[in-house]
């Protein structure tokens, strides 16, 4: 990891954040920066985390290839959270957004 542009991105301090995987729910703090007036987490772009809200790719890959019940069983059983049907609702019109972007891209 290479070290940050100072004059490219201002440190604004630290946040926890909490995300939910298939190993179950990792909490981490990460560094705030400001580029251009936008938030970003180097910490997130650095290693790949990719997330849906709260949950990330590996558990949303999960629940869209089975029925929401079955999805929101699979998922408790899991990590150990519990997952309502209206954030996996959410979760899959994002993940079919970006399934489309990819689509229209190619």
């Amino acid at each position: 990891m290479q070290n940050r542009d100072k004059k490219e991105y201002c440190h604004k301090g630290y946040r926890k954040n909490t995300i939910k995987t298939i190993i179950g729910e990792v909490e981490y703090n990460r560094a705030i920066y400001l580029k251009e007036n936008k938030t970003t987490y180097l910490i997130d772009t650095n290693f790949g985390i990719q997330t849906y809200g709260k949950i990330s790719a590996n558990l949303a890959e999960v629940a869209l290839n089975i029925s929401y019940r079955k999805a929101k069983k699979a998922i408790q059983n899991t990590t150990n959270s519990i997952i309502s049907h209206q954030t996996l609702d959410q979760l899959v019109w994002k993940v079919g957004k970006v399934i489309e972007k990819r689509k229209m891209k190619k």
